[in-house]
């Protein structure tokens, strides 16, 4: 119970209904059905269906849309506030001046993580490497004005002997003697070879560090172009009292290189020992074999170099205090070009020294069975 047979308007559904027989007495010629649950009865619970389910459905549907606002503005708040803080952080970098490390952002857990994530290290990134291009502009244009300003020195203090000893001459035309004339002429000549060295060692470094030398490597004993160097010193070394020797060993082999930029090396290093070494001092030039190279160190008893300017001898903006005299005419050029033209064959030049107890310059350069 209840019985539920086939609806007679429509045989796909099911209808509550009741039967009996008819007649009730006599012979039996059918049945009464009667449906308990009609059309009528189905429009109406159609109806009360609808008029539920459409109110629900606005409802869930109104409660959807908001879940989905409220879901996007979480998303896009989350979204805009990376950004914003990116932004703020671009911000107040750029009003540093791309100098200072503040604007710099917390790395992200993640750094493989979304766009927002990869941009933040991107952007930390090139902040650190800004930061650290800045700061060695304001360095490097420090040591440039200090050093503008040693090289005006240097210039100024020949130039100045050189035009006091020609207005000289100029004003006593006639009264000097020619012993004096000659003299004068004779210091005006030094001062002008001194200006003349000054500006060529500025040329050659200028040249160097543009790149506008071209290597012409070759086959050649240094041992031999050693000997020949310090044969060009040897009596600039006597009136110094410098006692100027070499060690060359007897298996001297071939190296590839420039003959004539290694001989600037050779003379610099020696100039830059002979300046800095007092009477009764000793520089060595002394070589050593080894499989693939042969060593060069160029070693004085000088008066050596203090540690703080160590690590910057070689920079062509720095002139530390080793100089024993300050009107010597040293620009701070002749290492600079050392280390210049030992770049340029793929090699370094180191330096050792303590105060007081001299200085050692080392190189290598590849032999010629090496570079076959």
């Amino acid at each position: 119970m209840p019985i539920v047979d086939d609806d007679p308007l429509d045989q796909k559904r099911k209808k509550i209904f009741s039967v009996a027989p008819l007649p009730r007495d006599g012979p039996l010629h059918g049945y009464l059905y009667v449906v308990l649950e009609g059309a009528t009865q189905d429009d109406i619970a159609q109806m009360l269906q609808r008029d539920y389910l459409k109110p629900l459905g606005l409802w869930v549907i109104a409660g959807g849309a908001l879940v989905a606002i409220l879901g996007g503005l979480l998303t896009f708040a989350a979204l805009t506030r990376r950004m914003k803080r990116l932004s703020i952080a671009l911000d107040a970098f750029q009003r540093n001046d791309f100098a200072s490390p503040q604007g710099l952002l917390p790395l992200p857990a993640n750094p493989a993580g979304d766009e927002i994530d990869r941009l933040t290290a991107a952007f930390n990134q090139m902040a650190s490497r800004l930061t650290a291009h800045m700061q060695a502009l304001q360095q490097t244009d420090q040591l440039r004005q200090e050093f503008l300003a040693n090289v005006s020195h240097d210039l100024r203090t020949p130039l100045a002997a050189l035009r006091g000893y020609l207005e000289t001459l100029l004003l006593k035309e006639g009264t000097l003697s020619p012993q004096e004339q000659h003299n004068y002429l004779e210091i005006a000549t030094k001062q002008s070879e001194r200006l003349t060295i000054m500006v060529s060692k500025l040329f050659e470094l200028a040249k160097l560090n543009t790149k506008q030398v071209t290597l012409n490597r070759e086959s050649f004993q240094l041992g031999d172009l050693v000997e020949d160097v310090v044969q060009k010193f040897q009596l600039s070394a006597e009136k110094r009292s410098l006692e100027l020797y070499t060690d060359v060993p007897e298996n001297d082999p071939f190296v590839f290189a420039d003959i004539g930029l290694i001989e600037r090396v050779l003379e610099n290093l020696i100039e830059n020992a002979m300046r800095y070494t007092p009477p009764g001092g000793k520089i060595g030039l002394i070589m050593t074999v080894e499989p693939q190279h042969v060593m060069l160190q160029v070693t004085d008893t000088g008066s050596g170099i203090v540690g703080e300017d160590l690590p910057h001898v070689f920079d062509r903006f720095y002139r530390g205090g080793r100089t024993q005299d300050q009107d010597s005419g040293n620009a701070g050029l002749g290492l600079a070009i050392v280390k210049s033209i030992l770049s340029l064959h793929g090699t370094d030049v180191t330096v050792t020294s303590s105060k007081g107890r001299g200085t050692t310059f080392s190189f290598k350069l590849p032999t010629t069975s090496a570079m076959a």
